[in-house]
């Protein structure tokens, strides 16, 4: 009885272990969980080391000294509790899952991710016979990626935003269980290993921002694979053949491939399941094939930089044919972005953005030679520089024009959140490094209306979205290219290295730029490289802080345009100087005789100097007095009367004027003293020359000589060397300083009567004339 008692006893012990082995066993381990995207968490294990011992000690301290990680705990390994309390990044994980049994635990995945570690890769890793999944993306690793690793059953890998140099071993090509790799933004080059190709279970890899060499890789065995991203990996064109085999992919990212060799459009209308389709700077030739129209679930086309042409494919009936105006894509759910193409284009509009800023070219006459912009900005003022703002918020596909210059954008920071394409920080030392524009794929600044010739082109850079701090915030590498009128002046610029760090300012001066056309076309274009998630989604592309262009020397258009200045300005000073000359020997044989005559002598010397000339001074028409400044009245009549095309005293524009000379002070206080200008000069004269000339006229028919400008200051204030002075009325005669009112009045009853009566006439109704005074403006 006792030994039946005793085996039912052992029965019901087996009986618990096993039940405990199958059901409660895995329930304390956990399951491997493949992640689908970079910021997955793994599964959290909750265990029980304190009465299971861990096989692998040793190896873990191993793993953990060669990463350089201080905070395992390794009282209880399988904890995901660290031991040391720091500050840390949003971006930190420390998770850890083990399985265990009813006295042993195994590791079977990790993610230390965004934990700023500084070590390498550690070789002990192979120690772990039971880890499945890797993630130490974003940390400070580096060296190369251990060979030893290929004996491992690895099903994830992501080793995303690191330092990785060397070659990929082509053992990795012996991890038949991957189904998950992620080497995005590391220094990784040479030859992709051809053993990678064979990794069947494969569902999503991912080797952008690498120095890969060699022609792209045939992926075409990969039939499983859900997600290719290969975005300035490196390698040469064209795209394989073997794509079209792919029919699984929902997201398709292939950009920048390097050499000359170009191809058609790939066939890709086995790919119905496709999300996200781009193939950017790819050089492809010739059509967009019509089915691409027929994926209903294509969310993102980019195909811009290439050199396909012809009609884009109808999507959801949106349109057909030539490519619409740009504004009806703006409202469009469907990111598309196919600029920088040779694709036909509506006849009403060339808004399109293959070459929408070229369609919005100022072409006012109005010539400018400068430009100072602050980028991303508010205006602001800098030594004796104005840099205007740049504030406005844009956006994927953005054109903005304004005067004299425009901004145009194109790409998206797929999966992140902008602000308006502006950069912020408030560590920048100068107001002009605070801010800048940043942009996911092409920003264009283009001056309009820049006079022909040759100019200065300074850029402004500095680096304030990447620290410069020992984290993975320091990893980031900002790298694009910039182009000058059309010409690739800096080639994968990198603004930090430039600059010897971030934070600081550095200034790339290009000279002599030639404009030709009145359009300065400035444009930076991030061709993939760098990284794209450091320190978080959306921080790539290109930027800059401000834009400044000057004259290389006098431009050739300005140069021409000071010289007729001169020359016009010399023309009219030389005709009225010369009619001044002939002017002055007839006033002085008219005063000899004037003075020396009897009086019927003199009544016949105002008979000829009356109204019929217009040109004597008041003060020796009206009482004899020759003063030095009579022949700066004279030559200030003549001006007017250069400048309107009219005789002073035959011009009356209606019964409210009697002559030139009064219409122009009317005018002056009054009006708009540019309808004085002959309208036969049509719009062939300088409306600032013009106003000039006139301004100086009427200081010169001052009726008081002591106030009127010498000659040389006259000239000095053609040549717009002085500033001409401002005219102040004194107010007691404000409202008829030069006494025409009378004359007016006298000449309208007597319009029928002799000159000389008009003359007695001007002179009596003078008695009273009170000045006008004239100060700096």
């Amino acid at each position: 009885m006792a030994s039946l008692l005793q085996s039912q006893q052992q029965c019901v012990s087996i009986l618990v272990s096993v039940l405990f082995i199958l059901f409660l066993a895995p329930q304390a381990g956990g399951i491997i969980t493949l992640p689908q995207n970079e910021d997955l968490r793994l599964p959290i294990t909750q265990n029980h080391t304190g009465r299971r011992s861990l096989e692998t000690m040793d190896a873990i301290k191993s793993i953990a000294q060669e990463l350089n990680k201080k905070d395992w705990n390794f009282s209880d390994p399988c904890s995901n509790q660290s031991t040391v309390d720091t500050a840390r990044t949003n971006e930190y994980i420390n998770e850890i899952t083990c399985v265990c049994s009813i006295s042993t635990c195994h590791i079977q995945s990790f993610n230390f991710s965004g934990q700023d570690l500084d070590g390498t890769l550690p070789l002990s890793i192979s120690k772990l016979p039971h880890l499945k999944a890797i993630n130490l993306r974003r940390n400070f690793l580096s060296g190369s990626i251990p060979r030893e690793w290929g004996s491992k059953k690895l099903e994830s890998l992501s080793m995303e935003s690191n330092l990785f140099s060397g070659t990929i071993p082509s053992t990795l090509g012996n991890l038949v269980n991957l189904e998950y790799l992620n080497l995005i933004a590391n220094n990784l080059t040479g030859q992709f290993p051809l053993a990678l190709t064979n990794l069947t279970k494969l569902t999503i890899l991912r080797i952008s921002s690498n120095y890969f060499k060699g022609k792209m890789p045939d992926f075409g065995g990969l039939k499983q694979l859900q997600r290719l991203e290969m975005e300035a990996s490196g390698f040469d064109g064209p795209i394989h053949s073997s794509l079209s085999n792919l029919s699984s992919l929902t997201e398709l990212r292939i950009t920048d491939l390097n050499g000359w060799e170009s191809s058609n459009f790939p066939d890709l209308s086995n790919m119905i399941k496709l999300r996200t389709l781009m193939m950017r700077s790819c050089k492809l030739r010739g059509y967009i094939p019509s089915y691409i129209g027929s994926f209903k679930n294509l969310d993102v086309l980019d195909l811009s930089f290439n050199n396909l042409q012809g009609e884009l494919p109808n999507f959801d009936n949106l349109y057909i044919g030539p490519i619409p105006e740009w504004n009806k894509l703006r409202g469009f759910s469907k990111l598309i972005d196919i600029s920088y193409n040779n694709f036909s284009e509506t006849p009403e509009s060339s808004t399109c953005t293959d070459n929408f800023f070229e369609a919005h070219r100022d072409r006012k006459t109005t010539h400018y030679y400068s430009l100072h912009i602050n980028c991303g900005g508010e205006e602001v003022t800098i030594g004796n520089i104005t840099y205007e703002g740049d504030e406005e918020l844009v956006g994927a596909a953005y054109y903005l024009p304004k005067s004299p210059w425009g901004i145009s954008n194109t790409g998206d920071f797929y999966g992140a959140e902008t602000t308006g394409y502006i950069a912020n920080s408030e560590s920048a030392l100068d107001m002009l490094y605070r801010t800048a524009r940043i942009s996911p794929l092409s920003l264009t600044y283009f001056g309009r209306c820049l006079a022909n010739g040759s100019y200065t082109v300074k850029l402004h850079f500095s680096e304030i979205i990447f620290r410069d701090n020992k984290s993975y915030f320091s990893l980031g590498r900002r790298i694009f290219d910039v182009y000058v009128q059309g010409k690739l002046e800096f080639k994968d610029f990198n603004i930090e290295k430039n600059a010897s760090g971030v934070d600081k300012e550095t200034v790339k001066v290009v000279k002599p730029v030639v404009v030709s056309d009145k359009t300065l076309e400035i444009r930076l274009q991030w061709t993939g490289k760098g990284t794209r998630n450091v320190p978080k989604i959306g921080s790539y592309g290109s930027l800059i802080s401000a834009i400044s262009v000057e004259p290389y020397n006098k431009p050739p258009n300005q140069e021409k345009e000071i010289e007729s200045r001169k020359s016009n300005t010399k023309l009219i000073i030389v005709g009225a100087v010369s009619s001044f000359c002939l002017l002055l020997i007839a006033l002085a044989i008219l005063w000899w005789k004037y003075y020396f005559g009897s009086n019927d002598s003199r009544k016949e010397v105002l008979r000829g100097l009356d109204l019929q000339t217009g040109y004597m001074a008041p003060e020796y028409a009206m009482w004899g007095y020759l003063t030095d400044k009579a022949d700066v009245y004279s030559f200030g009549v003549m001006a007017l009367e250069i400048v309107a095309g009219k005789n002073n005293t035959r011009f009356r524009p209606n019964e409210n004027f009697v002559c030139l000379l009064d219409w122009a002070t009317f005018l002056q206080q009054n009006g708009d003293i540019s309808e004085l200008v002959d309208p036969n000069f049509g719009s062939k004269f300088k409306k600032e020359e013009a106003n000039r000339v006139i301004k100086v006229a009427l200081l010169c028919i001052n009726p008081s000589p002591s106030v009127r400008p010498t000659m040389s200051k006259v000239v000095s204030m053609l040549e717009g060397k002085t500033t001409i002075p401002e005219l102040i009325m004194n107010s007691s005669n404000h409202d008829d300083p030069f006494k025409f009112t009378g004359l007016r009045d006298k000449l309208d009853q007597t319009s029928q009567q002799s000159s000389n009566e008009a003359q007695y006439i001007l002179a009596e109704s003078s008695n009273s004339s009170s000045w006008i005074d004239y100060a700096s403006a």
